[in-house]
């Protein structure tokens, strides 16, 4: 290689470094006007990818508010420790922390979800199936806490979280959209969602 080559290598490179540079300047001009979707076109299924998507989630959010003090999304990455992420998991879908359920599934394939109580099956205490733990008097609900979740988010089980709280207020919403007009009702969630600042994450499921 001459000494022409390598200065008109250089000059290409040194072109292309500002044009990557003037693109990138774009992308954050324009990132305002299409913040806060995000497509999947499979079901989450692992936690490696909940938290990929829950980070794009969270870095395409300007609005904090719905976050605890203390805790800075953006800052939290899949290189964050452990208990970074299941912080930051957990107070975005934050609900009743005093009771969880689990999903269950039977050998004939029915499925759903109950309350975890640490007193099923055993023995004086739980009269399954005889009394249904609505009616039970010992019941005794496990807590949702950090342990419980990170095992949720590595597959262990699968939980449910109740997002009505006590007083009826609720931090995070979970909205079904399908049959005919769905791509124009999830716009029009997603318009006011944008107007108000509250961060809002599209999944499509097929």
């Amino acid at each position: 290689m001459t000494i022409n080559d390598y200065n008109e290598l250089k000059r290409k490179y040194d072109a292309l470094l500002e044009e990557n540079k003037a693109l990138k300047a774009k992308i954050r001009e324009f990132a305002p006007k299409f913040e806060n979707i995000i497509f999947h076109h499979k079901p989450i299924q692992s936690g490696e990818t909940l938290f990929s998507n829950l980070e794009k989630l969270v870095s395409n959010s300007k609005s904090d508010a719905a976050l605890p003090s203390g805790i800075d999304a953006g800052s939290v990455t899949r290189f964050s420790q452990n208990h970074e992420k299941i912080d930051l998991f957990m107070s975005l879908f934050k609900g009743r922390t005093d009771v969880y359920a689990k999903k269950w599934q039977s050998k004939k394939g029915a499925s759903g979800y109950s309350p975890v109580c640490l007193n099923q099956w055993v023995p004086g205490l739980c009269n399954k199936p005889r009394i249904k733990c609505s009616a039970c008097g010992n019941q005794s609900y496990g807590t949702l806490n950090e342990s419980v979740v990170e095992k949720h988010l590595r597959g262990e089980y699968v939980i449910g979280v109740y997002p009505m709280n006590l007083d009826e207020t609720c931090h995070f919403l979970a909205i079904d959209f399908d049959k005919e007009g769905w791509k124009q009702d999830i716009a029009v969630i997603r318009k006011i969602c944008f107007d108000f600042k509250i961060p809002v994450a599209i999944l499509k499921v097929v």
